[in-house]
C-alpha cells in the first residue's frame, strides 16, 4: 500500500492542529500565489504555520545540486544562509538527472523553504510540470522534497517531525523485504529465518510470480515459496507478498 503525500501531511498534521493559528503574520507565499482551498490545504496550512511558528525568518534555497561521493549520488540544498540538507538518492537517479535538473532544480531556486508543503504541489502546474507527471518526475520533485525538510530540521535545531505535529510514538514496525525471485523456496524460507533470528522483525515481504509475467516455473516457485516460508518461520509471522503486476 502507497501512502498518498497529502494523506501523509495530514496524519503528521492532526495531532497539532489544535494549537495552529491561521492568522499568523508571515503567511506570504514567495513568489506564488496559491488559492485558499479548503479541506486538504487548511492541513497544509496549519503545518506551514507551525514551521513559520519556529522559523521566523524566511530560509531561501540557493542552490539545489545533485552531487556524487564515494559512488552514491546525493541532493543537496543549500540556503542563503549557508545550511545544508541533504538526501541520498535511489539507484534510479543515475538516468534522472535531465528531469531534476530542467524541471526541479529551476523552481526550488530562490524559494522560501518554509513554503515546502505549498511547493511539492505548484512544481506540478508551473511551466505545464504535470505533462511529465509519473514516477520519474515525483522521483526527482521527493528527493528535493526530503532534502528541503533536512535543510528546515537543521535550519530549526529540531526534530524534523516536530515541523509537522506533535509526536505520537516512538517506535514503529516494519517489515524484512526480500528483492529477489532467484531462490528456491527452500533457500529463501532458510535465509529469511535467518534474518528475523538476527533482527528479532516479526514480519517480512516476499516477491511472488515473475516480473510483469508468470511463467509456470514462477507459478511453481510462488505455490511452494508460501508453505515453505510458514513452515520455517511459524503462525506469528506476517508475511506479505510483492507480485509486481505478475497477474491479471
Amino acid at each position: 500500500m502507497h501512502l498518498h503525500r497529502r494523506d501523509f501531511l495530514k496524519i503528521a498534521s492532526l495531532t497539532g492542529l489544535s494549537i495552529l493559528s491561521f492568522g499568523q503574520a508571515g503567511f506570504g507565499f514567495s513568489k506564488l500565489t496559491i488559492p485558499s482551498l479548503a479541506g486538504d490545504t487548511i492541513l497544509e496550512e496549519a503545518i506551514r504555520a507551525r514551521i513559520y511558528e519556529k522559523l521566523k525568518k524566511p530560509v531561501v534555497i540557493q542552490t539545489v545540486e545533485l552531487v556524487r561521493t564515494q559512488g552514491e549520488l546525493f541532493v543537496r540544498v543549500v540556503s542563503k544562509d549557508g545550511a545544508t540538507g541533504i538526501t541520498q538518492c535511489n539507484d534510479r537517479m543515475n538516468n534522472l538527472g535531465s528531469l531534476l535538473n530542467g524541471l526541479a532544480v529551476p523552481f526550488f531556486t530562490g524559494k522560501d523553504a518554509r513554503d515546502i508543503v505549498f511547493l511539492t504541489e505548484e512544481v506540478y502546474r508551473v511551466n505545464s510540470n504535470y505533462k511529465y507527471a509519473g514516477m520519474p518526475f515525483w522521483n526527482c520533485v521527493g528527493h528535493v522534497e526530503i532534502a528541503v525538510w533536512d535543510l528546515l530540521g537543521k535550519t530549526a535545531a529540531t526534530p524534523v517531525h516536530r515541523l509537522l505535529g506533535e509526536k505520537i510514538r516512538s517506535q514503529v514496525p516494519v517489515y524484512l523485504s526480500s528483492l529477489t525471485r532467484e531462490t528456491t523456496p527452500e533457500q529463501e524460507a532458510e535465509q529469511l529465518g535467518q534474518k528475523l533470528a538476527e533482527t528479532g522483525a516479526k514480519a517480512i515481504k516476499i516477491k511472488v510470480g515473475g516480473r510483469m509475467r508468470n511463467t509456470p516455473e514462477d507459478d511453481r516457485r510462488s505455490r511452494l515459496l508460501i508453505p515453505a516460508l510458514r513452515k520455517q518461520l511459524g503462525d506469528g509471522v506476517t508475511i506479505y507478498a510483492d507480485a509486481n503486476s505478475s497477474y491479471t
